[in-house]
């Protein structure tokens, strides 16, 4: 049985995670934010990075098993 690597992984999940970081994201935390919406920008990307970044780690330190 084939395994996919980390990068292989990232690449299949970055679809799904971008517009979740473009759209969802920013839409819910400028209901919170009101009249400060331009700073979602900042903390939405970082979110979206964290989470590639995660699952990157995640499959590379599962991958010797």
């Amino acid at each position: 049985m084939e395994k996919i690597t980390g990068t292989q992984l990232s690449l299949l999940i970055f679809p799904c995670i971008a517009p979740t970081v473009i759209l969802v994201i920013p839409g819910l935390m400028a209901k919170i934010s009101k009249q400060d919406a331009w700073m979602t920008i900042l903390p939405a990307s970082l979110i979206g990075a964290l989470s590639i970044k995660f699952i990157n780690t995640f499959c590379y330190r599962n991958s010797a098993m």
